[in-house]
């Protein structure tokens, strides 16, 4: 029975080192991360991977709206971040930070179109606004940051 379980535990790291495959180490700061950390924050990435899949898949059929599709999108760039981070990839963790960028203005835009519609409230797109806003200061810090290494 122990056998068993431990195949499976290794399966499951194997798998999710394997999901992360991209986000290698890059510098020698990286080098002293935390093993344990980064499995479990591959696991994240893979389990908000999925469910973006999902969630695509549910809007197509009309079960979801763009909105919980750019929610689900968010979790999964915020899971990348904390990856690149812990990982120590400061190029990683700004590609990320533009794509979160892209996609809060994607939605502000659409969400503007929806309160003209009156379906959304200038208080919710006003909501949407400080997420574009709070993801571009932190894109704007994390090119500081480059600037100064």
């Amino acid at each position: 029975m122990m056998k068993y379980e431990m195949k499976w535990v290794v399966v499951g790291v194997l798998g999710c080192l394997m999901i992360g495959e991209g986000l290698q180490a890059e510098d020698p700061a990286a080098a002293s991360v935390d093993s344990e950390i980064v499995v479990k924050l591959k696991e994240i990435v893979a389990f908000r991977e999925r469910l973006v899949e999902s969630q695509q898949l549910r809007m197509q059929l009309g079960e979801v709206d763009s909105f919980e599709l750019a929610v689900a999108g968010r979790t999964l760039s915020e899971a990348r971040i904390s990856l690149a981070k812990e990982l120590g990839q400061q190029e990683a963790v700004i590609a990320e930070l533009r794509e979160l960028v892209s996609g809060q203005k994607k939605l502000l835009e659409y969400e503007i179109a929806i309160a003209e519609d009156g379906r959304r409230t200038m208080s919710e797109v006003g909501e949407i606004r400080v997420l574009l806003l709070e993801a571009e200061i932190r894109l704007l810090r994390e090119l500081k940051l480059a600037e100064v290494e």
